[in-house]
């Protein structure tokens, strides 16, 4: 660690002596005068760095304002200062009503302080941090069991190069378990921070924080297969957890590198980011609440991965923002609110039940409102840059609902559609429910996608899978359906929001030969397959706006008016864009 300040290294031989009588398990008062003091200063901190004790002898601390006492090896007391220098286990309990805890054993070991109903507030200028770990030494942090303790870091400044900005710090990795109950506020800055790792299970903790939650360099890893915990965080003015990408940075094969959730329950409410990584963000398990007000839900300079959980997102900007890719391969992922609501340059949807709420693009690969991408008009509404061509778009799986009010889902460069289904509800004028960059191609093979909504620039598939695209100018209310008849079914789809003037649709479950587009008043529909959209058996009575009929030779058709125009069309496709 950079250590920005220099502590003297040597104790007093007073100091030395009094130590060693403890040495036999005699509890002893720490020596300062019996008033309260004013919380010191940390220039005048001394760090003793070795003893001759017993080492079988248990360490406990028992805290108190000017009489803290302790028994066992390892610990010296300084004013309200508690000084850990040898690893181990101490067991802590008591309050210090303005002190800390230092620990600066440098053995590259672990220091594990069991904190059993303890209450630590620290307080004045350029002091310590509550509980402060400043060399190599790990930091674990064991909250016992039926105990509630609480941290308080109430610091009015600290010098600018100190590290310690955190109620609890630790300059190498910091772990926090425990099936008891840990509460942080930190109303200098940050809540925990480690430079290096954070890994926190089991057990509840709750943090406040003016600044950012939860703070690392290399990884967060939250939560466990077996043993989760319940983890609440709450940054009034940054990132509820950050993990900070360095230049340099080196990693141990099969570590995590970002932010990762496993079992557990998470709620992270920020102004900014709820989950920041300068690497990766992985999803595993959990069930995880954010609400960011200002910024994006999860973001992640590299690769957002969603494998299972359950994760619901309120953002002020994109729900999940990634700069590579954002893949989604299981669990429930629902954005309620967002700007733009899953965004990345390389966006893959394969499995999971996804809904997203987004007022600008529902879908979104190769970029967007977020600060970290480019804020080229891209695709049909202007020129496309090197990168937002090369973006990909691909669902291949999962059950996907999307409303917007830009495009439901955009790519700015290819739109592949091979499994899945995915309903999109788009409303706005001068967008579309889909659409694609100019050098770029959308493709469906398989899966059903149902888009519906403005009668702007639409766009239809040049795929292999039969695909239809209509619409209708006088619209489709909310209480109405339109319908897709083919092969003995009938497809209805009734918009969920608003009215809609267009449908795009296409499943693998058309077959060759005539399609009837219908407008359609009144239908019994039941066995819903996803937010609106039913397959019934039989023919629906309505009105006919148009049809066709599928061949080995028009797979793609399109009988769309209005608006900008389809995209290129197989057979009866529609207009090519403009």
């Amino acid at each position: 660690m950079k250590q920005k300040i220099l502590y003297a290294l040597v104790m007093s031989a007073g100091l030395l002596l009094s130590s060693c009588g403890d040495l036999q398990g005699n509890s002893q008062a720490s020596s300062m005068q019996e008033t309260s003091v004013p919380a010191t200063d940390r220039s005048s901190i001394e760090a003793p760095t070795s003893d001759s004790v017993d080492e079988d002898i248990e360490r406990k601390i028992i805290l108190r304002d000017n009489a803290t006492t302790f028994t066992g090896s390892g610990i010296s007391v300084q004013e309200n200062t508690v000084i850990i220098y040898k690893p181990g286990t101490y067991n802590v309990s008591g309050t210090l009503s303005n002190g800390s805890i230092y620990v600066t054993d440098d053995s590259d070991q672990e220091v594990e302080l069991v904190l059993n109903g303890v209450s630590i507030t620290q307080s004045g200028n350029n002091t310590l941090a509550p509980i402060y770990s400043a060399r190599k030494t790990k930091l674990k942090i064991k909250k016992y069991k039926g105990t509630t303790s609480t941290i308080t870091d109430n610091r009015v400044a600290i010098a600018d190069d100190a590290d310690d900005s955190a109620a609890i710090f630790s300059n190498k990795k910091l772990s926090i378990v425990g099936a008891g109950t840990l509460n942080v506020i930190a109303n200098l800055k940050n809540g925990v921070a480690s430079d290096t790792k954070i890994e926190a299970k089991n057990g509840t903790l709750s943090i406040k924080a003016k600044n950012k939650g939860m703070k690392a360099d290399k990884s967060i890893v939250l939560g466990h297969a077996e043993d989760e915990g319940t983890i609440s965080i709450e940054a009034t003015n940054n990132d509820g957890i950050n993990v900070e990408k360095k230049d340099g940075d080196t990693f141990d094969e099969g570590d995590v590198k970002g932010v990762q959730f496993n079992k557990g329950t998470y709620t992270i409410v920020s102004k900014d980011k709820g989950v920041k990584s300068g690497y990766d963000v992985e999803i595993v398990d959990g069930s995880l609440n954010i609400t960011s007000t200002g910024d994006d839900g999860i973001n992640a300079e590299n690769d957002v991965y969603v494998k299972g959980g359950t994760t619901t997102i309120s953002a002020g900007d994109d729900g999940i923002h990634a700069d590579n890719k954002l893949a989604i391969s299981g669990g429930s992922t629902t954005v309620t609110k967002s700007f733009e609501g899953l965004e990345a340059l390389n966006l893959e949807i394969s499995g999971g039940t996804n809904s997203v709420i987004a007022s600008d693009d529902g879908l979104n690969a190769g970029g967007g409102n977020d600060s970290s991408s480019s804020e080229t008009p891209w695709g049909p509404r202007g020129g496309e840059s090197s990168t937002a061509s090369s973006a990909v778009l691909t669902i291949s799986g999962g059950m996907n609902y999307i409303q917007s009010t830009g495009d439901g889902i955009d790519s700015n460069g290819n739109l592949y559609v091979t499994g899945g289904t995915t309903v999109v509800n788009q409303s706005g004028n001068g967008n579309g429910p889909l659409d694609y960059g100019e050098r770029g191609e959308f493709k469906q093979s398989g899966g059903t996608l149902v888009a519906y909504g403005a009668n702007d620039m639409l766009v239809t598939s040049s795929g292999t899978q039969y695909s239809f695209l209509g619409s209708y100018t006088s619209g489709v209310s909310t209480s109405n359906y339109f319908a897709i008849a083919n092969g003995g079914y009938t497809w209805l789809i009734k918009p969920q929001t608003t009215t809609a003037y267009s449908l795009y649709i296409s499943s693998s479950d058309f077959v060759e030969g005539s399609v009837v587009f219908s407008y359609v008043t009144s239908a019994t529909a039941t066995g819903e397959l996803l937010r609106g959209l039913y397959k019934v058996s039989g023919s629906v009575s309505g009105t006919q706006i148009s049809g066709g009929t599928w061949s080995s030779t028009t797979i793609n058709i399109g009988t769309a008016s209005g608006g900008h125009g389809g995209g290129p069309g197989g057979g009866g496709g529609g207009p090519q864009r403009p």
